[in-house]
């Protein structure tokens, strides 16, 4: 059984795990029950793992099974993108060029047209991943615009499907997902080749094997710009990327030491936060008449660093009886529950879940807690834009992650504390005094990029490919960041291993036979039944 308290330099190596089992089974033992949270996920077997994930999609490649070589080939940059120990794989964009250049019939004429430019999504999603603000931009830019979709929308799309129907210049298509890998890649390329676009904007999953497949092989007159949406991440794309759209000096920076980008084709484009039409649809009863305090994004983001989120929110609790938090968001909340009982917090936090009406929360609160240890930079754009005063902390070295270079673009503004003790005590004044908190929230609201900024910039951009914003390189602890993520999967969630059971079924048993064993006592002890009830709850 492992103890958190522990501490990583004390964990059991492999080998001695191995000797305690062999000992066992010459004893007559033969099945063992990892029971508390077990460092199941350590570095060295991740890399073990991703290398043989990786030589599948080579050994498909080799034998012409190519939908394989693209299926292992996402699988590898989604291992890649869930730990970050790397940020670019040549062998595996190697990999896409060489299914591309099988697979796909060139037109070897082409002539652009000015003024044309496709936009490839890889999900059409509502105030999610940056697609509005371009597609809304490009509106007004392009003289035609073709909007690709890979995959079929559904409700979640529905205010930019209704944007772009009303616009004349604007056409949307939605790929075919029944056909095969060949017969989709030919009808991407031909679809695109047939617009004779000047420029493709690319919108993709870090594991969007399929389209950067077809994105290499097209004509050169195509300028082909990559927005990085996951500035922080490994993803596929590099090697089919003329320029690429970083929103903050810490993706550029990315870019350029770890995914070997050069400076000139970074263009530093900041966005701002789309608001919904969704209707509010209420808080629970219990915070009529309290100090609202909201916090929002993907649950991983609270969990690591020690638990320090959970230590800032105890703090603000305990000292202000009459102050709630509620979290929209999704992903494992077994540890949140944990802590709300524990803390007999369960008239005082709420999870709210998924909600579609998120600017409407923003409107309706009153104090915005970011997350951390990874900080959710659009929620707190979203407050910045609803005039709602934004706590946040972060360590001082962590300073190339503070939320101030995404949300305080057009002015200086505060919002990191570097003290927990600091941002309690702010906290406080907001709480009490709320002509103090008006006035933060509306200093703030001054500091985020307009859309009538991001348009022109935009515009100002691409009619010379050069960015209009010079940024400085920031210090980046690659190292602490990956082990962050490692810290998670351990001791606070168990995402990666679901992933892998998930995507590799009883393969995993040979691929990764430690979490293979992870996943038999998981189901012996019921917690994925319970992982399923809370998961159809929510």
């Amino acid at each position: 059984c492992w103890a958190a308290e522990y501490g990583h330099l004390l964990n059991l190596s492999f080998e001695d795990m191995d000797r305690v089992i062999t000992q066992g089974k010459e004893l007559g033992i033969y099945l063992y029950m990892l029971t508390g949270g077990e460092p199941l996920v350590r570095k060295k077997d991740i890399l073990s793992f991703y290398d043989k994930v990786k030589k599948l999609a080579v050994s498909s490649l080799e034998k012409e099974r190519y939908e394989d070589a693209v299926a292992y080939t996402n699988a590898a940059a989604e291992i890649a993108y869930r730990f970050n120990w790397m940020y670019r794989d040549d062998e595996l964009e190697d990999i896409l060029i060489k299914v591309s250049n099988r697979l796909v019939c060139r037109n070897e004429s082409y002539v652009a047209v000015g003024g044309r430019c496709v936009m490839y999504v890889a999900a059409l999603l509502d105030n999610r991943g940056i697609i509005q603000q371009y597609l809304r931009a490009l509106m007004f830019y392009a003289d035609k615009l073709l909007v690709i979709v890979e995959r079929p929308y559904g409700d979640e799309g529905r205010d930019t499907v209704r944007e772009l129907k009303a616009c004349e210049k604007a056409e949307l298509y939605i790929l075919p997902e029944e056909l095969s890998l060949k017969a989709r890649s030919q009808l991407l390329y031909d679809k695109i080749v047939s617009f004779q676009p000047e420029r493709l904007f690319m919108h993709l999953w870090p594991w969007s094997g399929f389209a950067v497949s077809v994105f290499n092989v097209l004509p050169s007159e195509i300028i082909r710009y990559q927005i990085n949406l996951t500035d922080h991440a490994f993803w596929l794309g590099c090697s089919c990327s003329d320029y690429v759209f970083e929103f903050r000096p810490y993706g550029c920076t990315v870019s350029e030491e770890r995914r070997g980008i050069a400076r000139e084709k970074l263009l530093l484009q900041p966005y701002y936060p789309i608001k919904n039409r969704w209707p509010f649809a209420g808080f629970p009863e219990n915070t009529a008449g309290k100090t609202v305090l909201f916090s929002g994004g993907g649950l991983y983001k609270i969990y690591g660093a020690g638990g320090k989120y959970f230590e800032i929110v105890k703090d603000i609790l305990d000292l202000y009886p009459d102050v709630v938090l509620l979290y929209a968001g999704t992903g494992d909340t077994a540890p949140f529950e944990r802590f709300i009982k524990e803390n007999n917090f369960c008239n005082r936090i709420f999870l709210l879940g998924f909600r579609k009406d998120i600017t409407a929360i923003f409107e309706h609160c009153d104090i915005y807690l970011n997350t951390y240890p990874a900080s959710g930079g659009l929620m707190c754009q979203y407050a910045a834009m609803a005039a709602k005063p934004v706590l946040a902390y972060n360590r001082e070295e962590d300073r190339a992650r503070f939320i101030e270079e995404v949300v305080c673009v057009n002015r200086p503004y505060k919002i990191t504390y570097t003290d927990a003790v600091s941002l309690v005590e702010e906290a406080g004044r907001l709480i009490e005094d709320a002509s103090y908190r008006k006035r933060r929230g509306e200093e703030l609201h001054d500091a985020v990029v307009t859309p009538e900024q991001f348009g022109s910039d935009l515009k100002k951009i691409l009619t010379c490919n050069t960015s209009l914003r010079n940024y400085e390189r920031v210090d980046i602890d690659y190292d602490a960041f990956c082990e962050g993520y490692i810290d998670r999967e351990n001791h606070y969630t168990d995402t990666f291993k679901r992933f892998v059971i998930r995507k590799f079924k009883f393969r995993t048993a040979w691929l990764f036979p430690r979490v293979f064993r992870w996943f038999v006592g998981y189901v012996l002890s019921g917690r994925l039944l319970a992982y399923l009830v809370r998961s159809r709850k929510g």
